[in-house]
Parts: C-alpha cells; structure tokens; sequence
C-alpha cells in the first residue's frame, strides 16, 4: 500500500510541475469532486493504515468552503502495541461533514484551517463487531489550484476529539491529500 500512497503523490507532484500557473486563481461558488487520501488510526485496535474515499465541496465563496468526505480503510494483520492478542484486521468507513476556512495566499498555495465531524464505524475482521466512533477533528494545511477547475491540497490534523470516550489527540498526526475538480 506504501507504493500506492508513493505513486499518488509522485502523479500529484507531476501533474502539478507539468501544468503550473502563476496567475491566481480561486474558486467561488463552485461544487468540486475529488478524492482523498489519508492515514487513519483505531485507538481500540491500536492498528493505523492508509484511508482513501470521495470528497463533495461547496466553495461558498473565496475564503470558506464546506463539503463532506467519505471514507474507506482496510488494516490487514498487525500485532496491538501491548503485544497482549494475536495479530488482527479492521475496515472502517467514516462520513466526515467538514468546513475550511481559507487564509491570505502565500504565493500560489493558500493556507486554510479545516473542522469535520467524522462518523465511523471499525469492523473488527475477527470477531465481526462493529464499532461506531464520533470524532471532532481540526488540521492546517495549504491548497494549490493550478487551474480554473482543478485543486490540489494537504495537510495534517493537530487536533482529534473522540466524542463517545472523551479520549483527545494533541500534535501533528494523520496527513492527507487529496486532488478536486470543479464542475
């Protein structure tokens, strides 16, 4: 899966170099589609892996955006961190409703600060159980739009809030990135 997540980025990078612009611009008003592509962890399972799903957003004007991201994970066997149970699988699915709010541009990125609400439930491979988790989630990151209908951005949350547990994450983890067209 790690040269998966490599050739995504490498395409990213590429696409963006092949077809880059200097003049700015920014969508407003606009619905995009895209995809996403991220880490997600299970703090039962203590197990991480990489996440993928669409993404639907909204620019309401040049500065905020909302939309939502759905989301798919599969964590195949891995040993938990306190070694204590044999090795074990998990799949997770998510809803993530989301808002950005976009900061002055940087030159041809524009940074932003993003909020979701994420909806999940982990499917243990093993004993079948399903698992619903409630998260609010805050990440910085910076999006590129080297054409009037195509963006490109990551980032990475510093912030995680499970709201069934009242179990919080502090720091820079679980990067993402993604690519949206808009319609």
């Amino acid at each position: 899966m790690k040269s998966t997540i490599t050739s995504f980025l490498l395409l990213m990078i590429l696409v963006s170099v092949t077809f880059a612009q200097s003049k700015k611009i920014v969508p407003e008003g606009d619905v995009s589609l895209g995809i996403e592509m991220n880490t997600t962890n299970n703090n039962q399972l203590r197990g991480q892996g990489p996440a993928f799903g669409p993404v639907i957003n909204y620019a309401i004007d040049k500065d905020f955006h909302i939309g939502t991201r759905l989301g798919f994970a599969y964590v195949g066997e891995y040993k938990p961190q306190d070694n204590s149970e044999a090795e074990k699988s998990y799949t997770k699915f998510s809803f993530a409703p989301y808002g950005r709010y976009f900061f002055k541009n940087i030159r041809n990125m524009r940074p932003f600060i993003k909020g979701e609400l994420e909806i999940a439930s982990d499917i243990n491979g093993e004993t079948k159980k399903v698992e619903g988790t409630t998260n609010l989630n805050f990440s910085a990151g910076g999006a590129w739009y080297p054409f009037n209908n195509v963006g490109v951005y990551g980032g990475v949350r510093f912030f995680n809030y499970n709201i069934d547990d009242g179990f919080m994450m502090l720091g820079i983890g679980e990067p993402y990135l993604g690519i949206e067209w808009y319609l």
